[in-house]
């Protein structure tokens, strides 16, 4: 069963990289307002995988939390090695992106995960 849930929570990690990745890759280098792009949507989605993982017990709460907190990050490191790869004058400042992609998507990722070990706690004192 240990697998199932590590299972579960590494494709939860893929898809919350693939949804805050697809608004942060969609958006040229140079465009002002770049963290826009990560707001929204993408922000929701990461609240709403971050409180499934929890209610599905594919971890604890503060390994999901620990998990999750990493897809931002992830999502700004992969456009930073391809972009580099193809102009490797780009993103000189690459700490300071990842850096803001993890503050970026702290507030969602701990909400998702606040959320869902509520409603958990809640539905084990019940029943």
């Amino acid at each position: 069963m240990a697998g199932a849930s590590s299972a579960l929570l590494g494709a939860g990690f893929l898809v919350g990289v693939g949804a805050s990745g697809l608004a942060w890759w969609s958006q040229p280098y140079n465009a002002p307002g770049l963290p826009v792009a990560l707001t929204g949507v993408a922000m929701a989605a990461l609240a709403l995988i971050s409180a499934l993982l929890v209610l599905a017990r594919a971890a604890g709460a503060w390994r999901v939390l620990a998990v999750m907190l990493g897809c931002v990050p992830a999502a700004v490191v992969l456009r930073v090695l391809l972009e580099t790869w193809q102009d490797p004058s780009s993103h000189n400042l690459w700490p300071f992106e990842v850096v803001f992609g993890l503050l970026l998507g702290m507030p969602a990722v701990a909400m998702g995960t606040a959320a869902g070990a509520l409603v958990l706690s809640l539905s084990d004192r019940r029943g």
